[in-house]
């Protein structure tokens, strides 16, 4: 079996779910790293007071939680071996009503007709706009983000956007942490809908700039929405919901980070002793440097042909990895990287920093065009 509460199929749309799989990474990582032992269902059925049968099938996707205490219960425990804040019971009901909305136990062609597709924009011009935040495991989160969402329809029919909102799923403090190097978005050809989020208020607000909701959108007809974010006091996690309409039926899409909330950084503070200082090159055990060393697979940002070297971004978030030619294994060796390539590679611990080593060029991934997150 795979990670817990990632089920393939239909029931892998489950929000619920991505939530709980998300808390049984960090609980996982944070138990062995604090006393070696494992995180297992049958601990977590323990602790949480909900019987193991009904964990077991949540775990598989043989069923989806339906019980709001038990739901609590579970996600409770499981945020306490995060050591992250729990979710309120109303914040799991709203994640019940996004599942029931979504139809993520709906046949495949009956659920959600809007696909949404997520970039981002820096709003600063340096390139520092990531970080990576001294958690366990380090956390990458964003900062000085605009959000582009892409909306197109999936069936023939049009889809009317009645209206998106914000919620906002976690607030906390404001943790050490380090930039990371990213790369920008390339722009786009659609005319954009500008919107203002504010993750200071409480709750949220989402503004339109300009002309509001609703909109409407069709296979051959999408619609671009650019969100500017705002927090200064807090680290929030938080993702959107954005209503539709097609062919008689209603729902609710879920619109996040690939699964995950998005996870922003405030962009002032005034706790200097919250940076790592590490500026353009990463300190020896800094939070960016942890991260890109529990990677094994990533994106090649460039590769420098007149000195055999080149930087890998992985796909983990954290520092950009150095790499020879001399690292290179089987064909790769023969025909050199380019931007773009995926790859997969070790990490080999060095006194200055961390490097790739056996590096391979996986074209059976595929070749990304420019450099993305």
């Amino acid at each position: 079996m795979g990670t817990p509460f990632r089920p393939e199929g239909s029931r892998s749309r489950s929000v619920v779910l991505e939530t709980l799989a998300r808390l049984w990474d960090q609980a996982a990582h944070r138990c062995a790293a604090a006393s070696g032992e494992r995180l297992t269902q049958t601990r977590l059925a323990r602790t949480s007071g909900v019987p193991l049968a009904t964990i077991n099938s949540w775990a598989t996707g043989a069923s989806l939680p339906r019980d709001l205490d038990q739901l609590t219960l579970v996600g409770n425990a499981l945020a306490a071996a995060a050591g992250e804040s729990p979710l309120t019971p109303m914040e799991w009901s709203r994640l019940l009503t996004a599942d029931q909305l979504n139809g993520t136990s709906r046949a495949a062609g009956d659920g959600d007709p809007v696909i949404a597709t997520v970039d981002r924009e820096l709003l600063t011009k340096p390139t520092f706009s990531e970080l990576v935040v001294d958690a366990d495991p380090p956390r990458a989160m964003w900062k000085n983000t605009m959000l582009i969402i892409t909306l197109e329809a999936r069936p023939t029919r049009a889809v009317v956007l009645h209206g998106m909102r914000p919620v906002v799923l976690s607030r906390q403090p404001p943790r050490r942490a380090c930039f990371g190097l990213t790369g920008l978005y390339s722009g786009g050809i659609v005319p954009p809908r500008m919107f203002s989020l504010d993750l200071d208020s409480d709750p949220a607000e989402l503004r339109a700039d300009d002309v509001d909701f609703p909109f409407q959108i069709s296979a051959t007809d999408v619609e671009q929405f650019r969100v500017t974010t705002r927090a200064t006091e807090a680290e929030v996690s938080f993702h959107l919901e954005l209503d539709w309409t097609c062919a008689g039926r209603r729902g609710m899409k879920v619109i996040d980070n690939n699964g995950k909330p998005f996870e922003i950084y405030p962009a002032t503070s005034e706790h200097p002793e919250l940076d790592w200082g590490c500026g353009g090159r990463h300190k020896r055990g800094c939070p960016a440097e942890r991260l890109a060393a529990d990677s094994s697979r990533g994106t090649v940002r460039w590769f420098d042909r007149a000195t055999d070297s080149g930087f890998i971004i992985p796909d983990t978030g954290g520092a950009h990895l150095y790499f020879h030619r001399t690292s290179l294994e089987g064909e790769s060796a023969s025909h050199l990287p380019e931007a773009g390539d995926r790859v997969a590679y070790e990490v080999q611990r060095t006194r200055f920093e961390p490097h790739a080593v056996r590096v391979r060029v996986r074209n059976e991934v595929g070749r990304s065009r420019g450099i993305h997150r």
